[in-house]
C-alpha cells in the first residue's frame, strides 16, 4: 500500500545540557541513509521503528522545512540503503506534545550529540519560545541542527563543532 504525506514543520534545535530522566520513555531507533544533499534539498531513507519510509524534504526558510514521505517496506529500505555510505543512527524520545519536543541521543561517529528539537504551529510561537532549564546553547542554524549536514562532516569536524 502506498502511503503518502506532506506536512511542513517548523523547529528550533537546541544542544543538551541535562539530559531529562528518561526512565519511562521509550525510545525510537531512529536509522537514516541519505541518498542525495544539495543545498535545501534532501532525499533519504529512514526507519523510525518498524516504519521504513523515503523521504525528501526541501529548505523553505531558515525554521521552516516541507516534508513529502512515502511509506516503503523493510526490503526497499534495505536495498536503498545500501546504496549510500552516509547514515545516521539515533534515538529519539517524546519529551512532550505541546510543544512537541523530542530529544535525540546520537551514537557511532556522533556518539556523544544530545540534541533537543522543538515543533511549533507557528513561526510566532517559535519567536516566543523560551528555552527549557535543561536546554544548552541554540544550534538550529549550526551545521549540528541537521542530519544531512551532519553526515557530510568528518570525525574531526564533528568534534571541533561539539565543543
Amino acid at each position: 500500500m502506498l502511503c503518502f504525506s506532506k506536512m511542513q514543520t517548523i523547529t528550533r534545535k537546541f544542544l543538551v545540557k541535562d539530559i531529562p530522566d528518561l526512565s519511562h520513555q521509550k525510545a525510537i531507533q531512529n536509522n537514516r541513509f541519505y541518498l542525495f544533499i544539495s543545498e535545501g534539498l534532501v532525499i533519504r531513507v529512514q526507519n523510525n521503528g518498524d516504519t521504513y519510509e523515503i523521504e525528501r524534504k526541501v529548505d523553505i526558510s531558515e525554521l521552516i522545512r516541507e516534508k513529502h514521505k512515502i511509506e516503503i517496506s523493510k526490503e526497499e529500505f534495505e536495498a536503498l540503503s545500501n546504496l549510500t555510505n552516509k547514515n545516521i543512527s539515533r534515538d529519539s524520545y517524546l519529551i512532550s506534545e505541546k510543544p512537541r519536543v523530542t530529544l535525540k541521543i546520537y551514537h557511532n561517529n556522533f556518539e556523544g550529540l544530545v540534541r533537543a528539537e522543538v515543533s511549533f504551529d507557528s513561526i510566532e510561537e517559535a519567536q516566543n519560545f523560551k528555552p527549557l532549564d535543561w536546554f544548552n546553547k541554540e544550534i538550529t542554524n549550526s551545521p549540528l541542527a541537521k542530519d544531512e549536514t551532519l553526515s557530510n562532516l568528518s570525525i574531526e569536524e564533528f568534534r571541533k563543532l561539539l565543543i
